[in-house]
């Protein structure tokens, strides 16, 4: 009679296959973060930036968003929702930013809000993949010895 085996006996292959699949997303999920960030400094350090105040959030952001990426490679599960609600503040800021500037008479530049908003589509994607992404959630879940992090030491 055959036994069934544990679920926690992976083999190593599969096992590390599954951590580089994890790790290649975190990296272009890390790429479309700077490219939205590009996109915004842009529109940030224009002459129709409407508050000074984003300049220092976006520099917030574009500094923590790629630590909070390496935390993830080094599997540590907090960096993963914080980075989620970093990416949400980030996207509902510049949403009301893009409101109230388009709402403007004055305000000519349409292409600008376009980039903004082709921007926010981007942080978008990559706040669903990083909340969606099972590989991306077991890495981060995973503890520094390839087991479950318990929280005990």
């Amino acid at each position: 009679m055959q036994t069934a085996t544990p679920t926690f006996d992976i083999p190593q292959s599969r096992h590390s296959q599954r951590k580089r699949i994890a790790r290649v997303y975190l990296l272009v999920i890390g790429a479309m973060i700077v490219l939205a960030d590009a996109m915004l400094f842009h529109f940030v350090f224009s002459d129709n930036n409407p508050w000074e105040p984003l300049i220092g959030i976006l520099f917030g952001q574009a500094v923590s968003a790629p630590l909070l990426i390496v935390a993830i490679w080094r599997r540590l599960n907090w960096a993963r929702f914080v980075l989620i609600a970093l990416l949400f503040v980030v996207v509902g800021i510049f949403g009301l930013v893009v409101l109230y500037t388009n709402s403007q008479i004055e305000y000519q530049d349409r292409w600008q809000l376009a980039v903004v908003a082709v921007a926010l589509g981007i942080l978008t994607i990559a706040n669903t993949w990083l909340i969606r992404s099972k590989r991306i959630q077991h890495l981060a879940r995973m503890g520094q010895a390839g087991c479950h992090d318990t929280g005990a030491l």
